[in-house]
Parts: C-alpha cells; structure tokens; sequence
C-alpha cells in the first residue's frame, strides 16, 4: 500500500527522521512506537503530505507523493481516513456534521444519501443516535470515537491514528482497542497507528516498527519486538530511561 524510502526530514538544522525505510502493506496493520520526540508523529505528517521530507520518497500504491502538485496530492488524500489525538472536531457542528463534513466536500451525494452514510459511520464506532449532539457534550472517549466515525466517511484504504487512546481511561482506551480490532476484522483496511502506548500497541498490530533517535530500530511481529536483543528496545519497552535522559 505504502511504502517509504530512505526518508529524511529536517527541522532547520535538527535531523528529525534520518533514512526511515518501511512498508505498509495492505490489510495490515502497522504500529509506530518510540518515546516521545522521536519523530513518530512527524512521520505521519510526512505520509500524509502535510509537511514534505528534504529526501527520500512515500510511494503509495506506486506514486510518490512528495513530489506531486497540492492538487494531485489531495485526490490521494481521499483515500486516506485520519483519526488526530485531540479529535479534531469542528466545535461549531453537530455529531452529525461533522462526520457528513468530507461527503459533502468529496462526494456529490443527494442529502438522503448522506444522512444514511452518517448514520452508518456513527453506528459503526458505537455512537448511534448521537447526530445532534455538539462535541462539547461527549466524553473524552465518545470524542474518539465520532474522529473516527468522521475518518471513515468516504471509506479509505489507509486509516491513521495519532496516539488514539492518549488522555483515555484503561476502560475507555480497552474499548478503542475493540473498535480498533473489530474495523480491522470487518473492513480489511490498511491501518497505521503511531503511540507509546505499548500494551495497546501490542494488542492491536501486526507489525511493530521502533523508531529511536529519528531512526527505525526494529521491526517486526509484537512477539519479535518484545524477543529483540537491541539495548533501545529493551529500554523502552521496560521503562528504563536512556544515559541521555534528565530527570527533573
């Protein structure tokens, strides 16, 4: 589905990803992890198109995408859903708006058709009957779950997720990881998900890839992850801080 080569991105003079090599592959699902400030959410950006690496390529399904225009960019978008850390709802609209928001921008859909749409998505994440509700009055988790709803709309290939469960309580967070389990049980999607949240991270991949320092350290299964003999993972994922690290 994807895949990226010998990526480089620089903030100023501050190497953030130094010649990251991976692939997404289709139907799989791919989990990001490394502490915070390693350059995990930064990748996303980069695959996303909404920041463009200083060198290397993302092919996705054979097109490089950061060397086309904004516009040719934005039709591959379509096929992208992104679930963001925060949500990201417009506070202004409803439930309901703002899942149908893309269908309108994307779609030339009869209002009919977009209200069975957005009352499908909303069903599917658990929020049916939600529609009319303003995002202010939905709980952390029930945010989560109407991003998701939102990010399903035109129904991608490709579902991203930053840090989904961040800010979530143990039995909010076990039922994204369920909805998680079951989009991937149902639908088949590519899925990437960037988080530090190593039980999640577990719990839901097919792939784990380590990022340390800007760089991938490891990939593989969550079992060849947790067998791995390299001194960063053994760190990270025991909790141990690195010499590097300042305790304050």
């Amino acid at each position: 589905m994807i895949e990226v080569r010998n990526l480089v991105f620089k903030y100023n003079s501050d190497i953030v990803l130094n010649d990251v090599s991976f692939t997404l592959e289709k139907n799989e699902t791919t989990v990001v992890i490394g502490r915070s400030g390693v350059g995990k959410s930064t990748l996303l950006r980069c695959i996303l198109g909404l920041v463009r690496p200083q060198s290397g390529s993302i092919m996705v399904e054979g097109t490089d995408v950061t060397r086309i225009s904004e516009e040719e960019l934005n039709l591959i978008r379509r096929d992208f859903g992104m679930l963001f850390q925060s949500a990201a709802l417009f506070n202004s609209m409803t439930v309901g708006e703002n899942v149908a928001f893309p269908i309108r921008q994307h779609r030339n859909y009869d209002e009919k058709t977009i209200q069975t749409t957005v009352r499908q998505k909303l069903e599917l994440v658990g929020l049916e009957g939600c529609e009319s509700m303003m995002p202010s009055e939905l709980s952390g988790g029930m945010k989560k779950r109407a991003g998701l709803a939102r990010a399903l709309a035109l129904d991608p290939k490709c579902l991203f997720f930053d840090e989904p469960i961040a800010g979530l309580d143990p039995i909010i967070a076990n039922g994204i990881d369920e909805l998680i389990l079951s989009l991937k049980k149902v639908s088949g999607m590519t899925m990437m998900i960037v988080t530090h949240e190593l039980l999640h991270g577990f719990k839901v991949a097919d792939k784990v890839i380590m990022i340390h320092e800007g760089s991938v350290i490891a990939v593989g299964t969550p079992a060849e992850i947790i067998q791995s003999k390299d001194e960063n993972v053994h760190h990270f994922l025991r909790g141990i801080p690195d010499t590097k690290t300042i305790i304050r």
